[in-house]
């Protein structure tokens, strides 16, 4: 029986593990403005499960054993953490986070503390970062003599350290910090000087070798913790195959009526064009049924129609040049029923060619060939401060005003500028 329990409490931290890993690196699900963080209980309790049952076994292989387990564990949150292709955080989702890369020690964490999501947003990626790697503080000297090293601990550390920000900056899904580096070989160091103080040690490693209780008390808790994991990993696998399922989209009536070069939408700065007239295509995504502009335009489905339905893509705006003029100022569009305002600040005047024909920046606002998202789309998306927000382009960049979530009632203005102006704040009005 004990062999058993031992043999299905790994087996369900198996597959606990490869759901983890699975939700992480190849389903969208963590995008649900869900963290990776949150899907940490699915790893938990089948570790806490382990380490019940670990209390009634008297080996001291075992115990490493399962020290190995949990090292392994974490190793792969870790992994979670750091490289997971679909991260989705509060911080991105409002563009306070990019992929610009910081060499100057403590830069990132003054603006930690500045978000405009406030100081515990701040201090909350500070600590995350600060504790990242203090399980290796316990485990390392726990398993291996040599790590028992200070020395060799610390240059274990700070390497570790460094490739994760390698690693992120090489692969593209984050960014070299150096204050990621500095915080998190900072709290591994106190955490290892913590751990191996001679009285705490000897409190850990009673806890994870000399502790031990009534063996009938370790099945109870132990298949009680195993049945509670089973439940939340079988409602995790069915809230993932939910959200898949809704996700999934799939195309109907694709019947080419006339083989013509015809217009279907407009994203960005782009139109989409197809070589057939596919007049009456549906795509269905979850239960909702949408046109094929509406399936572009509105719920930005062209990657996922893209194997299905041959896409030419055609530039809408070419050929820009910009007028510079020091000061100068001019109200170019605005939205009254919203109170949304675009003005030219420091340029009196863009030209280009809409689709071929030359334009300039008013006349094609006014006429309504082009709109403001299209004017955006020649820029990437912002990053944004305290109140304010700009988008970085090749020819100009775009200073949005108000964007403190205090800002619901004020006028929100924008402002088309030269790449070289940096005086944001005087130009927003902020004190």
């Amino acid at each position: 029986m004990k062999k058993i329990l031992k043999f299905l409490l790994w087996i369900i931290l198996g597959i606990s593990l490869v759901i983890y890993f699975y939700t992480l690196f190849f389903t969208n699900y963590s995008q649900t403005n869900k963290k990776e963080i949150e899907f940490i209980y699915l790893l938990v309790l089948p570790c806490l499960s382990i380490y019940i049952y670990s209390l009634c076994d008297n080996d001291d292989k075992n115990k490493k054993n399962y020290l190995k387990c949990y090292l392994i564990t974490y190793t792969i949150i870790l992994l979670g953490f750091v490289f997971s292709e679909n991260r989705s955080t509060t911080a991105i989702s409002y563009g306070l986070i990019d992929n610009n890369n910081n060499f100057v020690p403590f830069s990132s964490i003054i603006e930690m503390i500045k978000s405009p999501l406030g100081i515990k947003f701040g201090m909350y990626n500070i600590i995350g970062n600060f504790f990242m790697l203090t399980p290796f503080s316990l485990l390392l000297p726990l398993l291996f003599d040599n790590f028992k090293n200070k020395k060799k601990f610390i240059v274990f550390i700070m390497l570790l350290a460094l490739s994760i920000e390698l690693l992120q900056f090489v692969t593209k899904l984050g960014s070299f910090d150096i204050d990621d580096i500095i915080l998190n070989t900072l709290g591994a160091i106190i955490f290892f000087y913590i751990f191996n103080y001679s009285k705490v040690n000897k409190i850990v490693r009673f806890i994870f070798f000399k502790a031990h209780i009534n063996e009938k008390v370790v099945f109870i808790i132990s298949i009680l913790l195993a049945l509670v994991s089973l439940f939340l990993l079988i409602k995790h696998i069915y809230n993932v195959k939910s959200y898949t399922d809704s996700q999934k989209v799939d195309i109907y009536n694709l019947t080419c009526k006339e083989n013509k070069k015809t217009y279907v939408a407009t994203l960005g700065n782009y139109d989409y064009y197809t070589l057939c007239d596919y007049k009456d295509v549906k795509v269905k995504r979850g239960n909702n049924i949408y046109n094929l502009k509406d399936a572009i335009e509105k719920i930005g489905l062209e990657n996922d129609l893209n194997n299905k339905i041959h896409f030419i893509k055609e530039k809408i705006i070419t050929d820009i040049k910009v007028s510079s003029k020091e000061n100068f100022r001019e109200l170019i569009y605005s939205e009254e029923e919203y109170r949304l305002y675009t003005y030219l600040y420091g340029i009196d005047n863009i030209t280009f060619k809409y689709k071929d024909e030359k334009a300039n920046i008013r006349e094609a606002l006014q006429e309504k060939k082009i709109t403001i998202g299209n004017i955006s789309a020649l820029t990437e998306p912002y990053k944004k401060y305290n109140d304010y927000a700009v988008s970085k382009g090749k020819y100009f960049d775009i200073l949005n005003c108000n964007m403190g979530f205090d800002s619901i009632e004020k006028e929100s203005n924008s402002y088309i500028i030269p790449k070289n102006f940096t005086n944001y704040e005087k130009l927003c009005n902020i004190n």
